[in-house]
């Protein structure tokens, strides 16, 4: 699961999606662009009781790929990886904004249309006019 943090930020958590964790030494989480899978970077190696890593450098507004690895090491044999589905996601300023409002808007006071765009109007009202800028463009 991908989600951001900010503009140039993002969490990739694998809580509770991992079966046979037993079965890995460490994890690492592999990240590229969309469009230069060749150009991927690699976090460092995070230990079996972490399961979330926050990435940062990232450039805002672009689709990045994310996907997290299981390391198993087998001694002479090498390293094993299991790898997870591919993730692509890209930051957006639109998503800071639905973050401040589960975080801090608790309901719905009113439910309007104009032009036949929905215009959400909510009780907390120093929000209401950021709020209601997003609900437009949907």
């Amino acid at each position: 699961v991908v989600k951001q943090v900010n503009l140039t930020a993002v969490e990739v958590s694998w809580e509770g999606l991992v079966t046979n964790v037993e079965c890995a030494d460490n994890f690492v989480v592999k990240s590229w662009p969309a469009s230069a899978p060749g150009d991927y970077i690699l976090s460092p190696i995070i230990p079996i009781d972490t399961f979330k890593w926050i990435i940062t450098s990232r450039i805002s507004r672009m689709k990045f790929v994310y996907q997290v690895i299981a390391r198993e090491e087998k001694g002479w044999n090498g390293v094993e990886y299991n790898k997870s589905p591919k993730t692509p996601f890209r930051t957006d300023d639109i998503k800071m904004v639905e973050h401040a409002v589960e975080d801090e808007i608790s309901r719905v006071a009113e439910v309007t249309s104009i032009n036949g765009k929905s215009l959400l109007i909510f009780t907390t009202g120093l929000l209401a006019s950021v709020i209601s800028l997003v609900a437009m463009f949907n």
